[in-house]
């Protein structure tokens, strides 16, 4: 399927499951064309617009019609300006989608009251399993409002926080979540101002995440992980330096039949002569990264 927009041609697809036309520039005009169609595909499971420009008028109107589409399984908004307004308008529509479990509105310009509002609605898609808010500045007290809602969503497996000026306390306040998200596999808060404090808040809860696969704390100095790590039982840490990147790998022995594996990514703002350094005898598994 093929959509004009202001003259142009934009290529997306359109089928029975999926839709997308992502990094399109569709603009708000562009997202109003799309939502009017989606009343003909009722058992669409993915709708990707990430990129596009919708802004809060192109997200109103996508919140308008989520009820059209009500086996979604799959929302990708990122990307879009669609700041306060656009996120709560989608999340208050969050009712009309109840099986979604996957919500991207990373890069959206969201402050504080539009993660609020996006912490109020979370419980209403319970089988959400995962949430990007990336890159959008919600900050500690917003941040606090996610992590107390996390238990309405006992399923999720990927949370993505980085790029949100979020400090000690926002940090602390998803380390006592963690145990709300047994199942989650995948925690990026790079990009933060987490300060020593924040991380040994979360390295000291992660026995409450024991599928956990990749932490993502890149920004934050290896001495101050190095030493909060030190103090979570049977944990082991490796440390190779490239350049001016270090990784950390930690393998920590669980209770349970698999072994957990973190990979954290850490990128020193200098290099300490004095540090020692540990050869490397075998290579290291490439971090968790996500784009914001």
């Amino acid at each position: 399927m093929c959509a004009s927009v202001d003259g142009r041609l934009h290529f997306c697809f359109m089928y029975e499951w999926g839709f997308g036309v992502a990094g399109s520039n569709i603009r708000a005009a562009g997202a109003t064309a799309i939502a009017g169609s989606l009343s003909y595909v009722p058992n669409l499971r993915t709708l990707n617009l990430e990129s596009n420009g919708i802004q809060a008028a192109g997200a109103q109107a996508i919140a308008r019609v989520l009820s059209c589409v009500p086996n979604l399984r799959s929302l990708n908004l990122g990307g879009n300006r669609m700041g306060n307004v656009g996120a709560t308008a989608i999340t208050t529509a969050l009712s009309s989608v109840p099986h979604l479990q996957s919500l991207n509105l990373s890069a959206n310009a969201i402050r504080a009251a539009g993660a609020t509002a996006i912490a109020r609605n979370l419980s209403l898609v319970p089988s959400l399993q995962s949430l990007n808010l990336s890159g959008n500045r919600i900050r500690d007290e917003a941040t606090a409002s996610v992590a107390a809602s996390l238990s309405s969503v006992p399923h999720l497996q990927t949370l993505h926080l980085a790029a949100n000026d979020i400090g000690p306390v926002g940090a602390t306040a998803i380390a006592g979540a963690l145990l709300c998200v047994p199942n989650l596999q995948a925690l990026d808060l790079s990009a933060n101002d987490i300060k020593r404090t924040g991380v040994t808040a979360i390295t000291s809860c992660l026995q409450s995440v024991p599928r956990l696969q990749f932490l993502n704390l890149k920004g934050v100095g290896t001495k101050i992980v190095a030493s909060s790590v030190s103090s979570v039982p049977n944990v082991k840490a490796r440390f190779s330096r490239r350049k001016t990147t270090a990784v950390m790998q930690i393998l920590a022995a669980r209770q349970s039949p698999f072994v957990f594996s973190v990979i954290l990514r850490l990128v020193m703002l200098q290099a300490n002569a004095s540090e020692p350094q540990v050869p490397e005898k075998s290579p290291i598994p490439q971090a968790y990264t996500h784009p914001v």
